[in-house]
C-alpha cells in the first residue's frame, strides 16, 4: 500500500484529505456500531469539555445529540488551542463527534420557543447553568 499524495486524495472517496503516516495503515470495515440507544433523541446544551464528553458518549452507543451552540462563537472549546487541525480545536472534535450542532440564541423568545419545540419532540435535555447560576 503506498502513501497517497494531494492529487490523489482529491479523487479518492475513502481519503479525501492530504496524505499523513496513517495512510499507510490497512482501511478496516466499520462495525455496525452500537444501536442501545437508538431513537432516543437529547438536546445537549453543555459546553467545555465534561458535558460534551457525556452527551458524545450517548451519541457513540447510537442517540441523535442535537448540540445547541451560541450563534457567536460557538462552543467554548472551539477556540481552545493549540493543537488546530485545518483551524478546528481538537479539545473540540474529540468531544463532539457524532453530533449534530445547531446555532440558536435562546435568550430571546424566538430563540426560546424554538429549544422548547426541540425538547417537545422527543428531546431528553442535558444542559449545565452558566456561571453565574451555579451555585
Amino acid at each position: 500500500m503506498s502513501i497517497m499524495n494531494e492529487a490523489d486524495s482529491a479523487t479518492d472517496p475513502i481519503r479525501p484529505f492530504p496524505a499523513i503516516p496513517a495512510d499507510g495503515l490497512p482501511v478496516k470495515a466499520m462495525g455496525r456500531g452500537f444501536t442501545l440507544l437508538q431513537g432516543v433523541r437529547v438536546v445537549d446544551l453543555t459546553t467545555s469539555v465534561a458535558g460534551p464528553l457525556a452527551t458524545m458518549l450517548l451519541a457513540d452507543m447510537g442517540a441523535e445529540i442535537l448540540k445547541i451552540e451560541r450563534p457567536v462563537g460557538g462552543d467554548d472549546a472551539r477556540a481552545w488551542g493549540p493543537p488546530f487541525l485545518d483551524d478546528e480545536s481538537l479539545w473540540f472534535l474529540s468531544v463532539n463527534r457524532n453530533k449534530k450542532s445547531v446555532a440558536l440564541d435562546y435568550s430571546n423568545p424566538e430563540g426560546l420557543e424554538i429549544l422548547r419545540g426541540l425538547i417537545r419532540t422527543g428531546g431528553r435535555g442535558r444542559g449545565q447553568p452558566p456561571p453565574s447560576r451555579r451555585p
